[in-house]
């Protein structure tokens, strides 16, 4: 059957029950549910016309989430698999966005490990290097340290999945808490690649994938951060920020202070404004909705 956007009520379902949420969070998600854009019905060559996935409620998350950050094991740990120089963004700043992302989960980079000593499976296709994802996470697993919930390896080199497949953006097996991310295809000097910000591409790729690290399985209630994508053009396609039903996934997961969550992301997203300008404006918004009064408060007179 091909897909089918979700209803209204199908949506308010799969948020369930808010009582496990705090009444700034409540706050939070109706004002959400009112700004996020529906998710629309895919293109013939777009992820979910190609790929059957089935909706994942905030219950199924909570009742089926393998994995949660815990006060011994709290630490997202990013992994540069090098070389990893310019043009792709410093790894400082993408630590500090997916710092920001992740709120309140810290986030540290370990030591840069070179390809070349890791014994990777490769290919070359269409005249290029091609690393296999797996062998990346099988290599790098095991070097997530004690204190880490997850480890993020990241490359400026293109990676296959499977010999069938032409490419992957990205690559987690939450089981070993390890994923590999590759930045090759948002660089505008790869072939074929339009022009665009190479720093909001890998921040966007990397909240993304972290997110399945998390246990959240591609989004299919609104646009969204976690929308799966086949394509360079359609991951453009895809907001920075997370949906209603997906932070309330993250909230059953580790609890947080919305306000304190946007003050963080609103203090990155201005300090690289001319990335993301209109990602600070709606943060902005978001916030000022967040601090109103409700209807009804003498204060609002």
């Amino acid at each position: 059957m091909p897909f089918r956007p979700p209803t209204a009520r199908e949506i308010v379902a799969a948020l369930g029950s808010q009582s496990k949420f705090s009444p700034k969070f409540r706050s939070l998600v109706d004002i959400l549910m009112s700004r996020s854009p529906p998710i629309s019905r895919p293109g013939p060559d777009d992820w979910l016309a190609q790929i059957k996935e089935t909706p994942q409620t905030v219950a199924d998350y909570v009742l089926h989430r393998k994995f949660a950050p815990s006060p011994e094991r709290s630490i997202i740990y990013i992994l540069p698999l090098a070389p990893f120089a310019p043009p792709f963004p410093p790894v400082a700043t993408l630590r500090e966005y997916l710092e920001a992302f992740y709120f309140p989960n810290r986030v540290a980079v370990l030591p840069a490990v070179p390809l070349e000593g890791l014994g990777l499976t490769t290919r070359i296709f269409e005249g290029r290097l091609q690393i296999h994802a797996g062998s990346v996470v099988a290599r790098v697993a095991p070097t997530l340290p004690p204190d880490g919930f997850c480890l993020c390896a990241i490359t400026q080199e293109d990676l296959y999945p499977r010999d069938s497949w032409s490419f992957v953006f990205g690559h987690t097996e939450p089981s070993k808490r390890c994923g590999v991310f590759s930045f090759a295809r948002y660089n505008p000097g790869f072939p074929g690649t339009p022009s665009g910000s190479l720093l909001r591409r890998s921040c966007k790729v990397l909240a993304h994938e972290t997110g399945h690290l998390f246990g959240l399985k591609h989004c299919l209630h609104y646009r969204c951060a976690m929308n799966g994508s086949n394509s360079l053009e359609e991951s453009e396609g895809r907001p920075v920020f997370l949906c209603p039903v997906c932070l309330g996934k993250m909230y059953r997961c580790v609890p947080f202070d919305p306000l304190l969550r946007y003050r963080v992301l609103g203090a990155f997203f201005d300090a690289h404004r001319t990335d993301f300008p209109e990602e600070l404006e709606e943060v902005r918004h978001r916030l000022e909705m967040i601090n109103a009064p409700p209807r009804g408060d003498p204060k609002r007179r």
